[in-house]
């Protein structure tokens, strides 16, 4: 029942970072073409692109990071699974846990900012955006590669768990 439940909570957080990968990529190319072709071609740039493309692929890079843990894509060092084969069920198991306490330090961290930048009103320069929205993005992003890293761990084989 458990492998069901976390197998349905890995299709929706997949859909969910598909989704936002795919627009937030594609808002900050269309926003980087617009910004070159009002700039070269018609003598006049706007200032809203960059900040959009900026601000987009901040969120593509965080939501990213929750991808690459279900693809296993993420930097490690090898080296003491190569040197020791006995211990790699641990270094895995161990590296996802050094995920989740990263993550959960970035929420910890995050929620002081957010609740800073709520409490002060700013806004981003050009679009207004607040940025207790744009600090928002590491807090969620570290949710989903903390749920990420507990269907890695929770869904790994007997002979793989530690």
């Amino acid at each position: 029942m458990l492998r069901t439940i976390l197998a349905r909570l890995d299709s929706v957080i997949e859909q969910i970072e598909k989704f936002v990968l795919f627009f937030g990529m594609a808002a900050a190319l269309v926003a980087s073409l617009v910004n070159v072709v009002m700039r070269y071609v018609f003598s006049y740039p706007l200032a809203w692109p960059p900040e959009l493309a900026r601000y987009c692929i901040i969120c593509v890079v965080f939501v990213g990071a929750s991808a690459a843990i279900k693809s296993g894509t993420h930097l490690k060092v090898d080296v003491i699974s190569q040197l020791f084969p006995k211990m790699d069920r641990f270094n895995r198991w161990f590296s996802q846990l050094i995920v989740i306490v990263f993550a959960a330090a970035v929420i910890y961290i995050s929620t002081d900012l957010i609740h800073m930048q709520y409490v002060t009103r700013q806004k981003s320069i050009v679009l207004e955006i607040p940025f207790c929205l744009l600090y928002a993005i590491p807090a969620m992003a570290s949710v989903l590669m903390i749920v990420r890293s507990v269907i890695q761990l929770a869904g790994q084989p007997r002979e793989q768990a530690l």
